[in-house]
């Protein structure tokens, strides 16, 4: 993509030198009285014009040209030219060194020095307003109005200043600590990497320097890590997607992101990009979401992996509850409910309960004598396949005529006591989004109907009733590993 060369500058006191002999000026130079001397140049420039030196943001350009072998934009022709952007003082108050004269000698003298014509080889500048001056009217040695001041003026350039069709150069050298500070601040948060400072020393040569990229890579960490703390694996990858430190933790997020959606086929495959971009411990640790991916994969083809999916939906819904989904977390407990009892049905009688159908009476007839009658007994409107007649079957396997064993008759009494301790919540959710009506769900509320800490006691009950050790969510425990 083509872009567009910008060169940002402030006017300090030492950006404008006369260098000539004229008495007539000499003698009314006043030394560190910018403001005079401009005026008294500007006053006689076609005379002085060639004893005027620019020994400040010459050079940088010079030094931003001499980079062509890394930004081949500077050497940009025709609309593509580069223009120069100038930040001077004009106060209020005319103060000795505001720098505005200088501004409009540099605006006079820039061209000349690189002119847009076929003679110059390097950089040139735009042929039309290649300069342009920008003036604040406030105290320059003020952080909080400079930076406000630029604060506006990139505002202002917004919708001109599309970031992805610019490269910026910041020059750091000229004007105050707190105009440079700011403007440097500002470029930076607007032009995002595509700003490079450029540092131009009295005598030494010109650099680049790092502070922008190492402010930019501090704040992509920064928001990566936030985001990671709130589980919010979609918006940790897109912020490292557009940047320069965008590595495997792109695709271990994208994982994690279609793991909490089930979908565990593309998760799989950013899982497996994430190990091939990664070394090491981390390749070992992935290694192992790979090897429990792949098992989720399967899990719903034998009833006795099912307790892997029941397990992930445990995990997927504190996810939701730690975050702060609650109307989400809601939906979760009740599909979780259903899945506990759906699988301890499905195991006792053989009734498929991950399908949208009936409970028929041959089938029922053909599992345990009584269960039909109890079932129509139980639900009079229809024997469908649902959290009330999956309670209600459970039920019936408690019961003496049911002929299960001491041991498994427990095990289904201790799945039913987790499952039917969520009905308490029932109202709430009939009220909400996810049923009937568009109540809110809040913590608050969760916590004045369900008497006790709602995520540790599933916990615990599910982990007792899939005979499994929920303590550990691989969904936190990758958030920490990838944090920077």
């Amino acid at each position: 993509m083509s872009r567009k060369v910008l060169i940002l500058a402030n006017v300090g006191n030492r950006d404008v030198r006369y260098a000539g002999d004229s008495t007539e000026v000499l003698s009314r130079i006043e030394p560190d009285a910018a403001r005079s001397t401009g005026d008294l140049l500007l006053e006689h420039y076609e005379d002085v014009a060639q004893s005027i030196e620019l020994p400040i943001i010459q050079r940088g350009i010079r030094y931003v040209e001499s980079l062509k072998y890394k930004y081949e934009k500077v050497l940009g022709r025709g609309q593509d030219a580069p223009r120069v952007e100038l930040f001077c003082t004009d106060q209020e108050e005319p103060h000795a060194k505001d720098t505005i004269g200088f501004a409009r000698i540099i605006e006079k003298k820039l061209p000349g020095l690189f002119p847009n014509s076929r003679e110059n080889k390097g950089l040139r500048l735009k042929d039309k307003n290649p300069v342009i001056i920008n003036t604040t009217r406030y105290n320059p040695s003020r952080y909080d109005y400079m930076y406000d001041f630029y604060g506006e003026f990139f505002a202002k350039k917004e919708v001109d200043w599309e970031p992805g069709e610019w490269l910026c150069f910041v020059l750091t050298s000229g004007g105050t600590p707190a105009m440079n500070a700011a403007l440097i601040l500002h470029a930076v948060q607007h032009f995002g990497e595509n700003c490079v400072q450029i540092y131009v020393p009295d005598r030494d040569e010109p650099s680049e320097l790092r502070l922008g990229e190492e402010m930019l890579r501090a704040a992509t960490e920064r928001r990566f890590d936030e985001a990671l703390d709130a589980s919010q694996f979609r918006a940790a990858a897109r912020t490292l997607e557009d940047s320069s430190r965008a590595d495997y933790r792109v695709h271990a997020c994208r994982y994690a992101e279609h793991r909490l959606a089930f979908d565990f086929r593309r998760a799989m495959d950013h899982c497996r990009d994430a190990i091939r971009e990664s070394l090491g411990e981390t390749k070992r640790f992935l290694e192992s979401h790979e090897r429990d991916t792949n098992r989720l994969v399967r899990g719903g083809e034998d009833i006795d992996d099912r307790v892997l999916l029941i397990e992930e939906l445990f995990y997927n819904l504190e996810v939701k509850y730690r975050s702060g989904e609650f109307v989400d977390a809601l939906a979760r407990v009740f599909r979780l409910q259903e899945a506990l009892l759906g699988w301890v049905v499905q195991r006792e009688t053989g009734i498929k309960t991950d399908e949208d159908k009936l409970i028929e009476e041959a089938e029922a007839r053909s599992i345990v004598s009584g269960l039909w009658e109890y079932v129509v007994e139980k639900n009079p409107r229809g024997t469908k396949i649902n959290r009330r007649s999956l309670t209600e079957v459970s039920g019936y396997l408690l019961k003496p005529q049911a002929g299960l064993p001491t041991g498994r008759v427990e095990e289904v009494s201790r799945i039913r006591k987790t499952a039917n301790s969520l009905d308490a919540l029932g109202q709430l959710r009939n009220k909400s989004i996810i049923a009937h009506s568009f109540e809110g769900v809040s913590e608050a509320e969760i916590k004045s109907i369900y008497k006790g800490d709602l995520i540790e006691d599933l916990r615990a009950g599910v982990g007792d009733a899939l005979n499994r050790d929920l303590s550990k969510n691989p969904f936190f425990d990758l958030a920490e590993k990838l944090k920077f």
